[in-house]
């Protein structure tokens, strides 16, 4: 709410005007006459998630009711798909590779994190967790146990996890909450994804997944698509 940069992008999408820095992607697609967009999309979820009427009925709410936490780069694989800002052990290992060419162009990891302290319990309908990989973060854990001390465990909660391990005490964690759901990261037939995610083993993900689904929480499947696959 206090946030100026943001707050202009707010007025300017009330106000139907088109953000030039922020939606390049969307806007020249639907120029373009297609309407297969994120914000299109979007949109339409959230309009109908929070039943609105009209744009008016955008300025009732006092704070945000989304929000996507991505808490490091800390990750326990590296896949062939990835790069720094998502996993520190890529991180680690591009800084070993002595080309300044190479170090020049790759992508930089981001210094900065999101932090679960940001969102509001008063206000919030859904958070998306993702990483690095939030089953290995601590920070992940804290949060869980606060919104556990709060009462709060009914809201839509979506995480994208690799699945590669799922400790007993986070299982009893997510036991707790009633609207839990998550992405795992699947890339193809078992040798495949062994080959692209290099450092998990898929039948013990799908046997993770089983077991998270046995308690009730929903699953979905993402694909990186590449040359690999």
């Amino acid at each position: 709410l206090n946030n100026t940069a943001m707050n202009k992008i707010k007025n300017n999408m009330l106000e139907g005007k088109p953000n030039e820095n922020n939606c390049e992607w969307c806007i020249k697609h639907e120029k373009l006459g297609s309407y297969n967009t994120t914000r299109w999309h979007d949109t339409l979820q959230w309009a109908t998630r929070l039943k609105l009427k009209n744009i008016n009925d955008l300025k009732k709410f006092t704070g945000p009711v989304y929000y996507e936490i991505r808490p490091g780069n800390k990750c326990n694989i590296m896949c062939r798909t990835c790069v720094p800002a998502y996993s520190h052990l890529i991180e680690k290992e591009w800084k070993t590779i002595d080309n300044p060419y190479f170090q020049k162009y790759v992508e930089q990891p981001r210094t900065a994190q999101d932090s679960f302290d940001v969102i509001d319990f008063n206000t919030v309908e859904r958070v998306y967790v993702t990483g690095g990989e939030p089953t290995i973060n601590a920070q992940f854990y804290q949060f869980l146990k606060a919104c556990i001390d709060k009462g709060k465990t009914d809201f839509d909660l979506r995480v994208n996890s690799n699945f590669v391990k799922i400790s007993k005490p986070l299982r009893e964690l997510f036991k707790k909450f009633s609207n839990l759901g998550f992405t795992a990261s699947i890339d193809g037939i078992p040798r495949v994804t062994n080959y692209i995610r290099w450092g998990i083993k898929q039948d013990v993900v799908e046997q993770n997944v089983q077991m998270l689904k046995d308690d009730g929480h929903s699953i979905a499947c993402t694909c990186t698509v590449s040359m690999y696959n």
